[in-house]
Formats: structure tokens, C-alpha cells, sequence
């Protein structure tokens, strides 16, 4: 009668545990081992065992699913009348007090939460470097982190991956680039998004580009001043099809569709060049150039003349166009209205 009744309370204990992992997408043998640690933790409570004794101090006997607490002896107090002189005492779980118990409870909890955390960041993580609809859940004012749901998993967003020209209101979706799992700072370990790397830019295009994703196209460089504008250069290994073309799409749909992904970002599609002159006169486009004079081919510095009416759209506002120019190429470029026989 009592060993059936034993089997069953095991029967009925082990089904508990089977379903609290399906429910926190653990398997049994982390939750037990989740359980051990919290009812050590509690008789290390109850026992006032410093954490560090707690390796000599404390050991556990399995049979199935049923757990025995030994203690050395040294760890106890008072040793009861009817137990058979040992090193090791068992300890009884109803002699935990509430506050005992309750210690046991909070670490089981933390242990639960921190594995399950664990393995949701390592799920999404395996996506690293691939593009993701993430949903805003809310902004911290304080760090100034952006916390995203990606399939039910919360994701960061740190203020050097985010948009200027982004509101991120809750329930916002957003396209990301999955940067991977780190230790994000005033965050602690969690999956990194990112909306200003210029990866993302370049995998949008094979999202939405198919030649690029058939490698008919192929993105030679891109510059990016995330939110404001990007340049994006191109070449295609097809002579008879037009890389900028393909990439802009029919009345710029498709350049359109990857500008709204990142907040209106203005994105300038530029012909690919082996030639450096004629790269860095395609790339300060819409900007019209007159000559590129190359002044220094081993530290790659050059030199732009351009009209009086036009070095406004050349240089652009603040500088803007020759900064993204010199990113995408790597050349010094200075431009200089006139042309190269001029003071």
C-alpha cells in the first residue's frame, strides 16, 4: 500500500516537472537540476552555511525523483538522538522554516527564469546576421536602451544601433539586423539588434532586390549616416543590365521600399568603378563633376573642380556628400570650384 502510494506521488511529481519545462521550453533534467539548487540554497539558509562550504558541506543522493539532503555533520548543530553516528546527517525538508522555504522558492524561480532566458537568447541568436521584424515594446529613458520582441523573445536595441529618425513607440514594427549575443551594458547578457549598420542596408537589398540576391548585381561598397542618407555602389556581372536601374526598380519601387524600412533614409544608388577618378565622380552624384585629378594615388588623395552653381550639391549640406564619397571609396577628396587651370 505505502510503496503504492510512493509511485504514485513519483508518478505525479515527475508529470509536474514535465510540464513546468514544456511550458518554460526547458527539458525535466534542468528543472530538477534548478530544484536542487534552490532546496541547497535554503538548507544553506537554515543551516547559516557559509556559501563557500557549501561544495563539503552538502550533497545530495538521487533515487528517481527522489532527492535525499545529506549535511556534514560538522554543518550541524544539534544532531538528533536517533541518528546512527556518520559524517553525513540526512536533513529532513520539513525541518526548512518559512523563511528557509521561501529562499527556496525565489532561487528556484531565478534559476527557472535565467535558464529559460538562456536558451530563448541562444534561439534567436542563431539568427545572427540576418534581417528581423522586431516589435517595439518600450524605450528606457535612463540607459536609453530600446527593448524589442523578437518571436516572443526581448532583444536590445543600444543607442550607437538605433535610428535618430526613429519614434519607436510600442508596437511599432521594425526591420533589425541580429547582431548576436552579448553582454550588453546596462543590460547584462541578451541579444543586440541594429538599425544603423550598414549590414542591414546591404542585406535589404537582397531582400528586395532580386539580382542581388542572385549575385547578378553585387553591392561593391556602401557609406551610410544612419537615418539621414547612404550611398550604395553597384556593378553588375551581366553587361547588358543596368545595377542601378535593378536596384531603383520600376518608378522606384524597390529603392523605395528599402528607404522606408529605415525611416525615409535617403539612399543615393551609384555606378561601381575600377577607374578612381571615375569611381569618385559617380559617387558624389547627384553632385555634377567636372574632372577628378588624382594628386596622390599612395595615400589616395584627390582632387574635384565643379562649377560655381553646382559645388553646393557636391559638397553637400554640412559636408555630407564628400564625407559618404570618402567613406565608400577610402580617397581624401577636396573640391575646388573651376577647373584645374584656375588660381
Amino acid at each position: 500500500m505505502e510503496k503504492n502510494k510512493s509511485e504514485a506521488i513519483e508518478r505525479a511529481f515527475n508529470e509536474y516537472i514535465r510540464q513546468i519545462a514544456s511550458d518554460l521550453d526547458l527539458t525535466p533534467q534542468e528543472i530538477m537540476e534548478a530544484l536542487k539548487d534552490a532546496l541547497v540554497s535554503a538548507i544553506r539558509k537554515e543551516l547559516d552555511i557559509p556559501k563557500e562550504a557549501v561544495g563539503s558541506a552538502i550533497k545530495i543522493e538521487e533515487n528517481g525523483s527522489s532527492l535525499k539532503f545529506l549535511v556534514n555533520k560538522d554543518f550541524v548543530k544539534t544532531i538528533p538522538e536517533n541518528e546512527s553516528v556518520s559524517d553525513w546527517i540526512e536533513f529532513p525538508l520539513s525541518n526548512l522554516s518559512r523563511v528557509s522555504i521561501q529562499t527556496a522558492e525565489n532561487t528556484l524561480k531565478n534559476r527557472m527564469n535565467e535558464k529559460s532566458k538562456e536558451k530563448a537568447i541562444k534561439r534567436i541568436a542563431q539568427f545572427s546576421g540576418e534581417v528581423v521584424t522586431a516589435r517595439v515594446i518600450r524605450r528606457d529613458p535612463k540607459t536609453r536602451l530600446i527593448y524589442m520582441d523578437v518571436d516572443g523573445v526581448e532583444c536590445v536595441l543600444e543607442p550607437s544601433e538605433q535610428l535618430p529618425t526613429d519614434r519607436y513607440a510600442p508596437g511599432d514594427s521594425l526591420r533589425c539586423l541580429v547582431l548576436g549575443a552579448k553582454n550588453i551594458p546596462m543590460y547584462g547578457q541578451g541579444v543586440a539588434l541594429s538599425r544603423s549598420s550598414p549590414d542591414l542596408l546591404k542585406l535589404l537589398f537582397t531582400l528586395e532586390v532580386p539580382e542581388v540576391a542572385d549575385g547578378v548585381v553585387r553591392i561593391m561598397g556602401i557609406a551610410r549616416e544612419p537615418g539621414r542618407r547612404s550611398k550604395v555602389a553597384v556593378m553588375s556581372i551581366d553587361p547588358r543590365l543596368d545595377p542601378q536601374g535593378a536596384c531603383i526598380g520600376y518608378k522606384g519601387q524597390r529603392i523605395q521600399a528599402i528607404s522606408r524600412s529605415l525611416a525615409n533614409e535617403k539612399i543615393d544608388v551609384v555606378r561601381w568603378d575600377t577607374d578612381p577618378a571615375k569611381l569618385i565622380a559617380n559617387v558624389l552624384s547627384p553632385g555634377r563633376v567636372d574632372k577628378v585629378e588624382i594628386l596622390d594615388s599612395k595615400n589616395k588623395r584627390a582632387l574635384v573642380y565643379t562649377t560655381p552653381d553646382n559645388i553646393k550639391v557636391v559638397v553637400g549640406e554640412d559636408g555630407e556628400n564628400v564625407e559618404l564619397a570618402e567613406q565608400l571609396t577610402g580617397w581624401t577628396i577636396d573640391v575646388r570650384e573651376g577647373g584645374p587651370d584656375e588660381d
